[in-house]
């Protein structure tokens, strides 16, 4: 929903009238000038008249003469300066049946200044009745004029009239049958029957200080323009639905959601998330109440209201995209639609009001956390709203720029974790998962410092969160502190899932205990590697997997506990099986090599088989520390047999020996000489 960025500014320009709207005219001699001396007291009555297009305004006026004479002479009125409505017309007076003259002495686009004579003289304490009369008809040149009289819809500006300060006067507002009426500003009280509806006011306290705005509209005829409109690639249906009587609404709203949606849709980066036929529907104030135009994102239905600029058609456009189904929270929707529309109005050169922050509206400000639901806070409230939405969307959007806010919406439209694993890109398959129940402030504020290179704390704590909330921030900028910190001590690991959606959901306690134990975990690491190194072994992954995807932090911390009781049992092993075998262990050995088992049990934590190497280092210190044991058990049982083997062994050698010997002896003896022999 947009509100009106003014509050009738035909009202004000009658607030501001008033002060000169019957300005006495002494007569000229002999005469005092008297500057409050003729109080007047009106009855005025506005007829509402859609045929002719205008409203007809009578003012019944009775003017009494309070200035006493003096010595100096009498003091008597010969007429006054008064004035109405801009663009009044058939401007007459009388007083009965005497016609009275009078002349048009200004027109402005705030008023028209009537110059009235009456005739005759009035003394004092005489009083003098007249009637003034004029129209208000329907210019029929823009859609935001002030005077609108069609079958459709009836609005015009009310005004009192009188001396100010003075009680008595009235207002009386008829409208034909059939129209649903509403009031802006002043109150007037309604009846109705077969005749219509009057709207009244009666004992005015001072006429300078009523104001009012009628609207009415009555159901009629829709005249439907569809639309197919090109937007992602695709086209998409659009129905806009104008009065029979006004075909310009029609068509300028048709041009607008022909270039406006495609416009919103490449500006905003996401898909046009209308399932069905998006429709805009013409409307006037009895619909819409105190709101230009509203969108409701269940029947996919715009209204705006007759009379809107430009900017409120985006604005409620961009509601399709900015609604309660991206982010929760008022504040949030109403900022984006309002900054979406007014760039797409930039961009389509397009024209329309836009928030100011006054200092006026400043004097109401609240928390815009704390802003409420449509229809609970008051006016004032509202304005003030609406403008520190708008003014915190530009300073949010002046410290990124496009293309990082559509990486803030993608990621909301696609539940998108806050914080996403640091060495990662975040392309087309982020992590996703969110708390449901976390507000959205929460999760706006990260998305944007973790999706941007800008920093928006201070502007939460500015203008967005209450005092109740302020510590939040506090706790959360400490934490942020400490991620950091581990996300840089983790190097090329990545924290644990469970401490990144912890700290997405702003549970702090819980991310500083995690945190706690992820700086055991790292130093974990940090001896398993230096444990490894001296082992000549390269450390496995399985502390990493655990941490990065395990199914918990004390999961993975028991991993790295497991992991250095692995390596001391490699380490243990490597001792016992590289040390030089005694002759028992060398007899126990025979037929075995524990340095297999070693071989096996490193290659095993290489690769991350914990289990496997725990094992094989286990089997080969066993096979080595029971190498004497069997070794002498060896000796024991098989000894004889051993010893029997070890002199045929002897007996084989020495005959070896022998025919050497022989052999060498016969082959370097003389021809038929004879060999001693030397045994």
């Amino acid at each position: 929903m947009r509100r009106p960025h003014r509050l009738s500014p035909w009202s004000l320009c009658g607030g501001l009238l008033i002060a000169g709207l019957l300005a006495p005219i002494a007569s000229p001699a002999p005469a005092r000038a008297a500057d409050d001396g003729l109080r007047i007291v009106t009855d005025a009555t506005y007829d509402a008249r859609p045929d002719a297009r205008l409203v007809h305004v009578t003012i019944d006026a009775t003017a009494t003469n309070t200035t006493p004479d003096t010595a100096d002479g009498r003091t008597s009125f010969t007429g006054l300066v008064f004035v109405v409505q801009p663009g009044a017309t058939n401007i007459v007076a009388a007083a009965g049946d005497v016609a009275l003259p009078l002349v048009v002495d200004e027109r402005t686009v705030d008023f028209t200044s009537v110059d009235l004579t009456y005739h005759r003289s009035v003394f004092y304490q005489q009083v003098y009745r007249y009637t003034v009369s004029y129209d208000l008809p329907d210019a029929g040149d823009t859609p935001d004029r002030d005077v609108r009289v069609t079958p459709s819809v009836l609005a015009f500006p009310v005004w009192a009239f009188g001396t100010s300060g003075v009680r008595g006067s009235s207002i009386s507002v008829h409208l034909p049958p059939g129209y649903a009426a509403s009031v802006d500003a002043g109150p007037l009280s309604a009846t109705s029957n077969d005749a219509g509806t009057t709207l009244s006011a009666v004992d005015l306290a001072d006429p300078f200080t009523f104001f009012a705005y009628v609207s009415a509209d009555r159901p009629g005829a829709f005249v439907e323009t569809r639309l197919s409109v090109g937007i992602d690639g695709g086209t998409a249906p659009v129905i806009v639905r104008a009065w029979e009587d006004d075909e310009p609404w029609g068509g300028r709203t048709a041009d607008l959601m022909q270039r406006g949606l495609p416009t919103l849709a490449e500006l905003i980066g996401l898909p046009y998330p209308v399932n069905g036929r998006l429709r805009v529907e013409e409307a006037a104030t009895s619909r819409l109440g105190e709101y230009a135009g509203t969108y409701n994102d269940l029947t996919e239905l715009i209204t705006v209201r007759y009379d809107a600029d430009a900017i409120v058609g985006l604005h409620e456009a961009a509601h399709i995209w900015f609604n309660e189904s991206l982010l929760e929270g008022r504040w949030i929707g109403e900022a984006w639609a309002e900054w979406y529309a007014v760039q797409a109005a930039d961009a389509l050169h397009e024209a329309g009001a836009t928030y100011d922050l006054t200092d006026d509206l400043l004097a109401h400000r609240i928390a815009l956390n704390d802003w409420g639901a449509f229809g609970v806070e008051d006016l004032d409230t509202e304005d003030y709203a609406y403008a520190a939405t708008y003014h915190v969307a530009e300073l949010i959007a002046a410290r990124t720029d496009i293309d990082g806010l559509r990486r803030v919406w993608r990621a909301a439209a696609g539940a998108e974790m806050s914080y996403q694993p640091a060495g990662a890109e975040i392309g087309d398959r982020p992590v996703t998962g969110i708390d449901a129940s976390q507000p959205d402030w929460e999760r706006l504020l990260d998305l944007l410092e973790e999706r941007t290179d800008g920093s928006y704390a201070d502007l939460w704590r500015t203008w967005i969160v209450t005092d109740a909330d302020r510590p939040l921030l506090d706790r959360r900028a400490a934490t942020r502190v400490a991620y950091d910190a581990a996300v840089d001590a983790a190097g090329a690991w990545e924290l644990p899932a469970v401490v990144r959606h912890d700290l997405g959901g702003w549970r702090f306690d819980a991310v500083d205990t995690e945190l706690a134990t992820v700086d055991d975990i790292l130093d974990e690491r940090d001896r398993i590697a230096a444990r490894a190194a001296s082992l000549d072994l390269a450390p496995s992954d399985v502390l990493r997997r655990a941490f990065e995807g395990g199914p918990s932090l004390d999961a993975a911390s028991a991993m790295g506990t497991g992991e250095l009781a692995t390596l001391a049992g490699i380490d243990r092993s490597a001792l016992t099986v590289t040390a030089a075998p005694s002759a028992l262990e060398w007899a126990g050995l025979l037929g075995t090599d524990p340095g297999v088992e070693l071989a096996a049990a490193r290659n095993a934590y290489e690769r991350g088989d914990l289990d496997t190497a725990d094992t094989a280092a286990a089997a080969a210190l066993a096979g080595r520390d029971g190498a004497d044991e069997t070794g002498r058990l060896r000796v024991g049982v098989a000894g004889g047999a051993l010893l029997g083997v070890d002199l045929l062994a002897m007996t084989a050698i020495a005959a070896r020996r022998s025919r050497r010997r022989r052999a060498r002896d016969q082959r370097t003896a003389p021809l038929g000489g004879t060999v001693a022999d030397d045994r």
